[in-house]
C-alpha cells in the first residue's frame, strides 16, 4: 500500500513515512501552492515536522511574489489554480532571475500524458500526481541540495 497524503488526514494524525524521514535529512525551503487549503496545510505541516521551512499560497496570482520573497529550494505547485494556472505560473518562475533555479514540482490531479508533456514544456522539473505518494515526494526531496540558488539569492 502506498503512503499517500489525503484530505481525510489531520495534522494530529500525520506521521512522516520512514522513507520521507530518511530522504529529507537536509532542511529545505519549500513553497506549497494549492487552492485546496486543507491539503496545502497538511503537506506543509508534514514538511515542517521533517525540519523544512514552508510557506503556503492558494492562488496562481500569489506565487511569484511569494517565491521572490521566500526564495524556495522547492516549489510544489498545483496546476489547476484560480487566477493563473500552474503552467502560466511555471513559465513566470522560469523567467524570473531569483526563482528560476528552484526545483519546480507539479503536484496535480492532471495526470495524463498530455498533462505531463504540458508541464515539462512549461518548465516543471518533476510531475507528481494526487493523491500524493509520499515515497515519491521523498525521492524528489532527497535529490535537492539546500540553498540551490547560491549567489543568485541576493538581488
Amino acid at each position: 500500500m502506498k503512503n499517500q497524503l489525503s484530505r481525510e488526514q489531520t495534522p494530529a494524525s500525520l506521521k512522516a513515512p520512514k522513507a520521507l524521514e530518511k530522504a529529507t535529512s537536509k532542511p529545505l525551503r519549500v513553497l506549497v501552492v494549492d487552492d485546496n487549503a486543507d491539503l496545502a496545510s497538511l503537506l506543509a505541516e508534514m514538511l515542517k515536522m521533517l525540519g523544512h521551512q514552508t510557506q503556503i499560497v492558494h492562488s496562481g496570482l500569489e506565487v511569484l511574489d511569494a517565491a521572490q520573497s521566500f526564495l524556495p529550494d522547492v516549489i510544489l505547485l498545483d496546476i489547476g489554480l484560480p487566477g493563473k494556472n500552474g503552467y502560466e505560473v511555471a513559465k513566470s518562475i522560469r523567467r524570473d532571475r531569483l526563482c528560476k533555479h528552484s526545483l519546480l514540482v507539479a503536484l496535480t490531479g492532471w495526470d495524463g500524458d498530455l498533462d505531463k508533456q504540458a508541464a515539462a514544456e512549461a518548465g516543471f522539473d518533476v510531475h507528481l500526481s494526487k493523491p500524493l505518494d509520499m515515497n515519491g515526494l521523498a525521492e524528489v526531496l532527497g535529490r535537492v541540495s539546500p540553498r540551490r540558488l547560491g549567489n543568485e539569492r541576493t538581488p
